[in-house]
C-alpha cells in the first residue's frame, strides 16, 4: 500500500476587510507558461477572483496575482479559504487588502494587464503601497530572477517624491542578492544602496541611512 502524504496549502490574509478592492497572489507548485483559463473562471465562479478580461500571455512564473474579492464576512472569508484549498495546482495564497494595487495592474511593457507575475507584482506594490513591499518581495521568486526587476523598481524609486517610501523601495533593492560584476544590474544595486541612505537621510531615518551606507562600503571593498 503506498502512502501519500497530502500537503496543506498555505493560505494567509483572507479574512474579511472593509477594503473595497484587493489582490490575491497564487502560488503554483508548477511553473505557469499560460494561465488557465479554466481555473481563473471557476476562481470566479467561487467568487474568489474578481472580474478581469482573460488575456494568453506567456509567463515563465509560480507566482501570478489577481484581483481579489474582498470577503465581506467571515462566512465569505472561509469560504474562500476551503475554496483554494481544494484546488491541488496551488501551493499558497496570500491576500492583499490594499485598493491601491487596482490601479497597478501593468505588465512589463507598462501594458494594461488583467493578471501579473510575481516580478510585476512587486513593481505594482512599490509604486501602490511602498510600505507593504517588503510583503511583496518574497513572490518574486524563481524561476524568476531578482535583479530582472531591480531597474523598474529604481525607476519607481526614482519617480516617487515621499522621501521615506523612496527609500523603502531602494532599500527593497539592497536586500535582493547581489548581481556580479558581471552582470548589467550590479550598478543599479550597488546605486540603490547610495540613492537609499540618502533617501533615508531626507527622512530623517540615520539608523537605516548608516546601514546602507556601511553596506555600501562594504560592498566597495570587496569590488
Amino acid at each position: 500500500m503506498i502512502c501519500v502524504m497530502v500537503v496543506p496549502m498555505d493560505i494567509h490574509g483572507i479574512e474579511k476587510a472593509k477594503a473595497p478592492k484587493g489582490t490575491l497572489v497564487l502560488v503554483f507548485g508548477k511553473i505557469v507558461w499560460t494561465p488557465d483559463a479554466g481555473l481563473i473562471a471557476t476562481l470566479q465562479t467561487e467568487n474568489v477572483v474578481g472580474k478581469l478580461k482573460y488575456v494568453a500571455r506567456a509567463f515563465n512564473t509560480k507566482v501570478l496575482a489577481f484581483p481579489w474579492v474582498v470577503p465581506q464576512t467571515n462566512d465569505e472569508a472561509a469560504a474562500q479559504r476551503t475554496a483554494l484549498a481544494a484546488h491541488s495546482e496551488l501551493k499558497e495564497a496570500r491576500a492583499f487588502p490594499i485598493p491601491e494595487l487596482a490601479k497597478y495592474f501593468i505588465d512589463d511593457d507598462d501594458e494594461p494587464t488583467p493578471f501579473m507575475d510575481g516580478g510585476e507584482f512587486a513593481v505594482a506594490m512599490a509604486r501602490a503601497a511602498p510600505e507593504h513591499l517588503a510583503e511583496a518581495i518574497p513572490y518574486l521568486r524563481a524561476p524568476q530572477r531578482a535583479d530582472w526587476f531591480m531597474d523598474a523598481l529604481f525607476d519607481v524609486a526614482t519617480a516617487t517624491k515621499d522621501a521615506r517610501d523612496r527609500a523603502l523601495i531602494f532599500d527593497a533593492i539592497a536586500q535582493m542578492p547581489v548581481p556580479p560584476t558581471s552582470n548589467k544590474h550590479n550598478k543599479t544595486y550597488v546605486a540603490a544602496l547610495t540613492e537609499g541612505a540618502v533617501a533615508y537621510r531626507a527622512a530623517k531615518d540615520t539608523k537605516n541611512a548608516q546601514r546602507l551606507d556601511e553596506k555600501a562600503a562594504m560592498f566597495g571593498k570587496k569590488r
